[in-house]
């Protein structure tokens, strides 16, 4: 079921930094999914465009960035694309910018060779539509991430946090296991590619 978000609950970027987290566990599962990001990205040789969509603050670059391609990015957070913006000046990395939300993004401006979606849908409050955009962007290929349910809301419980809400991470709207989300790409997407870090389900794929 679908769930309706206020604006002013909209929760943009990373609610807990893990990427800068000092704590050596938050640091491996951050690492194992970093690794699991570059090696699905690494394994398309046939593109010349990226858009990262949901970019956030930008923690993904260094990433994406590691091919001679054009890359683009967005995020609906104004503060979240100048953060971005500061850290690729930093890195010296050539990144077309833009604040939308994803429900605004069109297949004439937007598209790309491979579109990367991490820790987004999640967010939303109509998942399905979201999937339509990132169908239409997408030319040909998606790489996607999720938390996999429930496996992340009883490791939220185990540390301790977000008893309140059964270990659901404030401003997470939707849960998927695995087979949920592969259902839901389904409808647009042919799966490439399956993998599961804890605790992540990501889904590298194909538009049909």
């Amino acid at each position: 079921m679908e769930k309706k978000l206020e604006p002013k609950d909209v929760i943009t970027g990373n609610y807990f930094n893990k990427y800068q987290s000092k704590f050596f566990l938050y640091q491996y599962v951050t690492n194992n999914f970093c690794k699991t990001l570059e090696e699905l990205f690494h394994s398309f040789n046939d593109i010349e465009s990226v858009h990262e969509v949901g970019c956030g603050e930008g923690h993904l670059l260094d990433i994406l960035n590691k091919k001679n391609v054009k890359m683009y990015a967005s995020d609906i957070s104004h503060h979240c694309i100048e953060q971005a913006k500061n850290k690729a000046m930093l890195l010296k990395y050539e990144v077309n910018f833009k604040v939308s939300s994803i429900y605004d993004l069109k297949s004439d401006v937007d598209k790309a060779n491979l579109v990367v979606c991490c820790e987004v849908l999640e967010h939303l409050e109509n998942p399905n539509k979201a999937i339509e955009v990132l169908a239409s962007i997408a030319d040909p290929y998606l790489i996607i991430s999720v938390p996999r349910e429930p496996l992340w809301s009883i490791l939220n419980m185990a540390r301790g946090k977000y008893w309140k809400s059964l270990g659901n991470t404030p401003g997470h709207l939707q849960r998927w296991s695995s087979n949920q989300i592969v259902n839901l790409l389904s409808k647009h997407f042919e799966i490439l590619e399956i993998r599961q870090p804890i605790p992540w389900t990501f889904i590298s794929c194909k538009r049909k």
